[in-house]
């Protein structure tokens, strides 16, 4: 996220968390000011898909994106069955440019 960080900070307000608990206390927050929401699956504590279900809860508008670097399937079909996320992107440090 801290690549995204780099290639947007200009253009946009971004908010980033070490891990998913602490990025739904930004999203609680700041809810108002957040239309996007991009977690990484794998992190300290919850998973993405998690932080995505629980983010819909809250905001069921919300554009959610789940990142991962790995080719793990039972996630994005978690994150498609129960997070009803908005779409999927490698991880930032796996690709070369954002813009």
């Amino acid at each position: 996220m801290k690549s995204f960080a780099r290639a947007f900070g200009d253009q946009f307000w971004i908010f980033t968390a070490a891990n998913a608990e602490d990025g739904f206390k930004l999203l609680e927050e700041h809810q108002d000011e957040i239309g996007l929401l991009m977690t990484d699956q794998r992190m300290p504590g919850d998973k993405g898909v998690r932080l995505l279900e629980k983010t819909r809860q809250l905001r069921p508008g919300i554009v959610r994106v789940l990142a991962t670097a790995y080719a793990d399937m039972e996630a994005v079909i978690a994150a498609v069955n129960t997070a009803r996320f908005t779409n999927t992107s490698p991880s930032p440090g796996t690709r070369r440019s954002w813009k």
